[in-house]
C-alpha cells in the first residue's frame, strides 16, 4: 500500500505518473490497497497517518501523460 510507515510518507498515487517506479524504491512488499486512490480516501481510511505523515504525488505533463495512456492502452 503506498503508506510507508518506516518513513512516514503517504504517496497518492496518479496514474501513468510513476508509481510503479516510486513504490518499489520505498520497496513497499505489501499488496494491501495497492493501487489508485484520492486523496479523500486516505483522508478517510488513515486519519492518524494522514494528519501526522508527509503526502507526496508525482505529476507529469498532460500531453506526455496522455501518450504513455495511449501507447499502454495499444499494448493490449
Amino acid at each position: 500500500m503506498p503508506i510507508f510507515h518506516d518513513s512516514r510518507t503517504i504517496f497518492i498515487w496518479i496514474p501513468k505518473n510513476a508509481g510503479t517506479s516510486i513504490v518499489s524504491t520505498f520497496k513497499d512488499k505489501s499488496k494491501q490497497f495497492l493501487g489508485h486512490h484520492k486523496y479523500s480516501f486516505y483522508q478517510e481510511k488513515f486519519p492518524v497517518e494522514f494528519e501526522q505523515y508527509h503526502k507526496i504525488a508525482v505529476t507529469r505533463h498532460p500531453l506526455d501523460r496522455f501518450l504513455s495512456n495511449y501507447r499502454y492502452s495499444k499494448m493490449a
